[in-house]
């Protein structure tokens, strides 16, 4: 199957990378997005990323404490430092989320809808001030799964760990969403998008089972094809 643009220049050789990698912890989410050898900035927003990189080169890490300071810190980069940065890498989505919850609840009390609202818009508001950003983008969300309906007819659906709307508005934000998990002693990206598991590949650029990726290949392979012509 191809697929024919309308306008030829819709994507120009050098259309930025925005992808959205999800998977439990411990399949390399972190590693497969920080050590790709651009100037990266990864933005911790758990325990756990610093010391996935530990020794990668042209890496900087901050650790993101409250969302106000995440924003602050992208409107920082957007500002002074794009022409200095190559990549972004926000770990995890999920974990910002959590700060979120945190400042929402503040001293207590339960989680309701509008407190929940108060939230996504938090999120929001955050991936809305990340998309503003030049270059390359890989987000990082934990995986959830939970079982829809019941008996033979229940389904087990995958998707990132993300409020609802915030997932959809993150669906919106990004070109690229693929599953990262491990089978055997073998790292797989899965693009296939089915009932269970939630994927994206708008330009179908990809296999939809990438063994062992390797991102500057990815990186490669996209724009070399994004560049040849309006039909792909």
């Amino acid at each position: 199957m191809s697929i024919k643009f309308e306008d030829p220049n819709m994507y120009p050789p050098d259309f930025p990378v925005c992808m959205g990698l999800y998977g439990y912890n411990g399949v390399g989410k972190t590693t497969f997005a920080g050590r790709t050898g651009l100037r990266t900035i990864h933005l911790d927003c758990g325990d756990a990323g610093k010391v996935a990189l530990k020794g990668s080169k042209n890496v900087k890490t901050v650790k993101i404490q409250s969302t106000k300071q995440y924003i602050e810190i992208i409107q920082e980069i957007n500002l002074r430092y794009a022409s200095k940065v190559d990549l972004l890498v926000p770990d995890t989505i999920t974990g910002l989320q959590t700060l979120a919850i945190r400042e929402v609840k503040g001293k207590g009390g339960e989680m309701n809808r509008r407190r929940w609202g108060q939230v996504a818009s938090k999120l929001i508001e955050c991936l809305y001030e990340t998309s503003n950003f030049p270059h390359d983008i890989i987000y990082l969300v934990q995986e959830k799964n939970r079982k829809k309906g019941e008996g033979d007819d229940s389904i087990l659906e995958i998707n990132p760990s993300l409020v609802v709307s915030v997932r959809e508005f993150f669906s919106s934000r990004v070109d690229w969403i693929g599953r990262l998990y491990l089978e055997g002693q073998e790292r797989r990206l899965d693009f296939r998008m089915t009932e269970e598991i939630e994927a994206k590949d708008r330009a179908n650029l990809f296999p939809k089972v990438i063994i062992n990726p390797n991102f500057l290949s990815i990186r490669k392979r996209i724009r070399e094809r994004l560049s040849e012509n309006s039909n792909l």
